[in-house]
């Protein structure tokens, strides 16, 4: 059974004590932040190469009920969630990764098409970063798309930046109307997958935390909660109360 929001942070806190106490080495799944193109995105912030960085758009579009003979297999006792919290998550574990931590979030659930019991098919995410960059999310799984559409934006004082998954390519738009392709390899899901189970093997192998470790895991389960707890209150959720729930 797959555990969702505060629950799911409460297992990973578990395990986390039983690795330190038995010096193991856990890697998270976040199978996103292996790919080349992310990882280039990562170092064309932090090079600030279209000025400093003010906003991100993230989009995650599917047409699930297109593919599905029934939705069972998506119902929450199974999967823990809905979008945001099956396909969502990458983008909020990217998003953390890209400009670090969420000070708060705020998120409206929709079910579209989708039974209730299979959690939200659609969502608008905002996050507010503590380095003063604000970010949105939108995702849906029952979006009239031929095909699985993921796309990431960065809007920066002096240009922006795009990158689609499907394309594999990552796009800058300079002042003065300059424009320039960065440079990625071409990858599909299956490589990112290999990516992170060679990532792994290597600290195995070293003795080294894995990138995506239980404590990068813990802290995008976080931000999880807080949207999940924001479309239950209908308002902005501070990080804060999340970290003082865990506090105790």
């Amino acid at each position: 059974r797959t555990a969702s929001g505060g629950e799911l942070s409460r297992v990973m806190l578990a395990l986390k004590t039983i690795i330190q106490k038995q010096d193991r080495r856990l890697m998270v799944g976040f199978n996103q932040r292996y790919f080349d193109r992310n990882r280039v995105l990562k170092g064309t912030v932090e090079e600030q190469g279209i000025g400093k960085v003010t906003a991100a758009q993230a989009f995650h579009n599917q047409n699930l009920p297109a593919h599905l003979k029934s939705s069972t297999g998506f119902r929450t006792e199974i999967t823990g969630g809905g979008v945001v919290h099956n396909a969502g998550i990458h983008f909020v574990n990217l998003l953390r990764h890209w400009f670090g931590a969420v000070e708060k979030a705020q998120a409206t659930f929709e079910n579209r098409a989708l039974p209730a019991e299979c959690g939200e098919d659609t969502a608008h995410c905002r996050f507010w970063f503590a380095n003063g960059v604000t970010a949105t999310l939108d995702a849906s799984y029952v979006n009239a798309v031929p095909t699985s559409y993921e796309r990431v934006r960065f809007l920066g004082e002096d240009g922006e930046i795009a990158s689609d998954l499907k394309k594999c390519d990552i796009t800058c738009r300079l002042k003065a109307n300059r424009h320039l392709k960065i440079t990625c390899k071409r990858e599909i899901i299956s490589d990112s997958v290999f990516n992170a189970l060679e990532h792994f093997e290597r600290c195995v192998r070293s003795g080294l935390q894995p990138e995506t470790d239980v404590d990068d895991s813990i802290e995008t389960m976080k931000v999880i909660e807080a949207l999940t707890l924001s479309a239950r209150r209908g308002a902005e959720i501070r990080l804060d109360e999340i970290e003082r729930k865990y506090a105790r």
